[in-house]
């Protein structure tokens, strides 16, 4: 099982940095809380593993959150699962960051796509889902080559969500 929820946010424009990122946090987490509701999980206290991870103790189900400016998104399977999500704007240096953090095949797409945002979106997008995913965040996912790993993107209204199982 694999369930994907998301929701726009909307919230005041004079809102400062912390206090929108306070809100976003909230909201996913009211989204975590009725998808784990509507699989009958209601009494649960969530845990975090040694560098981080949010998890269920003595359940069998996975859950990812993230949040970006103006969306709140959420995966929750039976299995381990990541999700990330960015909205799609112009940014700089995707040439540099794309030699940072990204493998050599994945470097070979973004050059192939003209540097696209959207594809460097949907590469950045799913090495985050993997780190997440993996609980080990996308320092130590660099590594792995997200052309190759079983992520899903979803396009909407400016936004990229993209999930790894």
């Amino acid at each position: 099982m694999l369930k994907i929820e998301y929701k726009f946010v909307h919230y005041e424009k004079n809102l400062s940095a912390k206090a929108k990122g306070e809100a976003l946090h909230n909201e996913a987490y009211l989204l975590l809380d009725k998808m784990l509701s509507d699989v009958s999980i209601t009494n649960y206290e969530i845990k975090k593993t040694e560098f981080g991870k949010p998890y269920i103790e003595n359940n069998p189900v996975y859950f990812s959150i993230a949040h970006t400016d103006g969306l709140v998104c959420c995966a929750v399977s039976t299995s381990e699962c990541g999700i990330d999500c960015e909205k799609i704007a112009p940014r700089d240096k995707i040439k540099e960051m794309s030699e940072r953090y990204f493998t050599e095949n994945e470097i070979k797409v973004i050059e192939k796509s003209g540097y696209s945002y959207e594809e460097f979106l949907r590469i950045w997008t799913c090495k985050e889902a993997i780190g997440k995913r993996l609980g080990c965040g996308l320092i130590k996912a660099k590594n792995i080559d997200s052309t190759k790993e079983n992520c899903s993107t979803i396009i909407e209204n400016g936004y990229i969500i993209t999930v790894n199982i």
